[in-house]
């Protein structure tokens, strides 16, 4: 709807759980909900955890490439908590990863939270993948996070879980703005 209405030109996240990723039928499924409401596959991007995709990895990989060629962006969320192996990271279709803001928390502080942050943030963008920070709640947090390369963040700093109604109305105010 925002789409539609010339409200914004980003993507909408949606978190999918590893059951609505295997089910079969799920591509289908899929396109017809993009057909049904015209919504471009390119508008959104599917969040899944490192831990849910396991659960049956290779079938989880086919249908993460066919979403992904569709033009859907792919997430690994909560990333570090779950399985984190590197020859599992090298092998998954996405296009971002997600740190948990478990490591995010105790930042400056906790050096070995640090020194995770790091070497997840090299090692994505060694492999040409987005990085995002998740759960950032101080300014000092997002400095850090920004001084080790890591541009992208979200938490609450910026906003707080909020009706649709409220953001179609900043939308809106934001547009009338400009």
């Amino acid at each position: 709807e925002w789409h539609h209405k010339g409200l914004t030109e980003g993507r909408m996240a949606i978190n999918i759980s590893a059951k609505q990723l295997t089910t079969d039928g799920c591509i289908e499924t899929f396109k017809q909900l993009i057909d049904k409401t015209g919504c471009k596959a390119e508008w959104l991007e599917l969040e899944i955890t490192e831990s849910a995709l396991m659960q049956d990895k290779e079938k989880s990989i086919k249908i993460l490439n066919e979403l992904r060629d569709m033009g859907v962006k792919i997430s690994l969320d909560d990333f570090g908590t779950g399985y984190s192996s590197l020859s599992h990271l090298k092998d998954l279709p996405v296009n971002k990863v997600k740190i948990d803001q478990s490591f995010i928390r105790n930042l400056p502080n906790d050096e070995n939270d640090l020194e995770i942050t790091k070497a997840i943030i090299a090692m994505t963008k060694s492999l040409n993948m987005d990085v995002i920070a998740e759960g950032i709640e101080t300014e000092t947090q997002k400095q850090v996070i920004s001084g080790e390369g890591c541009h992208h963040v979200q938490g609450y700093i910026y906003f707080r879980p909020t009706h649709r109604e409220e953001i179609e109305a900043m939308l809106m105010d934001r547009q009338t703005d400009h």
